[in-house]
């Protein structure tokens, strides 16, 4: 979904949450974002997310500007968010990807969306959904209390 649609994420600052490797991210630094930033909540999860990012990008100098990795514990108002707004400010856009393992986790990710997404400039989240434990209907639920709108994108190659 993220190739075809890479000018929707030209030039902007994107945030990646639950990163893991940094996938997502990546792939949104090679298709022009301005500022990527990648976040996961585990200690050992980031230190190799930040070996694959030194890996796989090239000018060393410029990607100091231009991706990064930082922890983050996902929740309303905690130290992670606010330290991450202070150094970064609102990200136009927020990805996730395979996040959502219980229901308890949704809560804190849509108020870390909240806290960290623009509302002044159309910010936009990309979530991929994977069934595991919780359904759909919790999450979009979720999404709507925290005034999010969402549609299912027409790109759907196999993906449900």
């Amino acid at each position: 979904y993220m190739v075809p649609n890479a000018e929707l994420m030209k030039g902007k600052k994107v945030l990646e949450l639950g990163a893991g490797l940094g996938l997502c991210g990546l792939l949104a630094h090679f298709l022009g974002a301005k500022q990527v930033t990648l976040t996961d909540g585990d200690t050992d999860v980031l230190a190799n997310m930040r070996d694959n990012v030194a890996s796989n990008t090239i000018n060393k100098e410029k990607n100091e500007n231009t991706i990064s990795c930082h922890q983050l514990r996902w929740g309303k108002s905690n130290h992670d968010i606010e330290v991450l707004a202070t150094q970064f400010g609102k990200f136009d856009m927020i990805l996730a990807s395979d996040v959502i393992y219980m229901k308890e986790a949704i809560e804190p990710l849509f108020d870390t969306i909240m806290e960290l997404l623009t509302m002044e400039k159309n910010g936009v989240v990309w979530l991929s959904y994977a069934r595991r434990n919780v359904g759909i209907d919790a999450v979009l639920s979720c999404a709507e209390r925290h005034g999010l709108q969402w549609t299912t994108p027409e790109y759907n190659h196999g993906a449900i």
